[in-house]
C-alpha cells in the first residue's frame, strides 16, 4: 500500500510540474512576443483641412529583429447600376503613400509613411468619380479608402514571422490570415488594374470609371 501511494504521488509531483514548466513556457513566449501599434496621424492646413495622413508604427515590448512592412491602398466602391445590381469593388492605388522614413530605433516609433497631401488627392479623386459614376447612370453608395499593413519580423527564436493590419481608420486592427483583406493584400485573388492617387485628370477619370464599372472583373 505504501508503494501504490508513493507511485501515485510521484505521478502527481510530475504532473504538476509539467503543468507548471507549460505555463513559464507560455509566459516566456508572451514576454518576448512584441506589440506592434499602429496609427494615423494628420497633417492639417491653416484652416484644420487634413490634407495628408501619415501611418506610424511603434514596437511595444518582446524582442524581434529584421523589422520589415509593406502597405497596400485600396479604395473600395459600392455602386449600384441601372439594373439595381450592387457592385462592391476594391481597386488599388498607386502613390498613396511614397515616403517611408525609418527611425532607427528598434523600441517606440520604429517607422512613419507619408504621402504628400495624400488625402486631399484622395478626397479630390472619390468627388471625381462619384460625379463621373453619377454621369454614367450609376448611384455611388461609398468610396472609401482601405490600407492594409504587412510586418515581418525575425522572433526571438529566430523564428521568421508576420502579422496583417488594417489601418483604415484611427488605430490599426491585427488582421487574421484567413481574412479577405489578406488575399487582397497578397494578390490570391485577381484585382482590377491599378489606379495611381497621383492623376486625376478628365482622360484618366474616364479610364478609371470603365475600371470600376467592369463586371468581369
Amino acid at each position: 500500500m505504501t508503494s501504490l501511494l508513493l507511485g501515485l504521488m510521484a505521478i502527481i509531483v510530475t504532473y504538476n510540474s509539467n503543468i507548471i514548466a507549460k505555463e513559464q513556457k507560455q509566459m516566456s513566449y508572451y514576454e518576448n512576443t512584441p506589440d506592434f501599434h499602429l496609427s494615423q496621424e494628420y497633417k492639417r492646413d491653416s484652416t484644420g483641412y487634413p490634407r495628408e495622413v501619415a501611418i506610424k508604427i511603434a514596437k511595444f515590448g518582446g524582442k524581434a529583429k529584421n523589422i520589415s512592412l509593406r502597405i497596400r491602398s485600396f479604395a473600395h466602391f459600392e455602386i449600384i447600376d441601372e439594373q439595381n445590381n450592387k457592385l462592391n469593388k476594391y481597386i488599388h492605388l498607386n502613390g498613396y503613400f511614397n515616403q517611408s522614413y525609418r527611425t532607427g530605433e528598434n523600441k517606440g516609433d520604429i517607422r512613419l509613411l507619408k504621402g504628400l497631401d495624400n488625402n486631399k488627392k484622395f478626397a479630390e479623386f472619390t468627388r471625381r468619380m462619384n460625379a463621373g459614376l453619377t454621369k454614367k447612370g450609376y448611384t455611388s453608395m461609398s468610396i472609401n479608402a482601405l490600407f492594409i499593413v504587412k510586418i515581418n519580423y525575425t522572433d526571438f527564436l529566430n523564428n521568421e514571422k508576420y502579422e496583417y493590419y488594417d489601418i483604415s481608420f484611427a488605430d490599426g486592427v491585427l488582421i487574421e490570415k484567413s481574412d479577405f483583406r489578406v488575399e487582397l493584400f497578397e494578390n490570391k485573388k485577381p484585382l482590377p488594374k491599378s489606379i495611381p492617387i497621383t492623376r486625376i485628370e478628365d482622360e484618366d477619370i474616364e479610364n478609371y470609371l470603365k475600371i470600376v464599372v467592369n463586371k468581369e472583373q
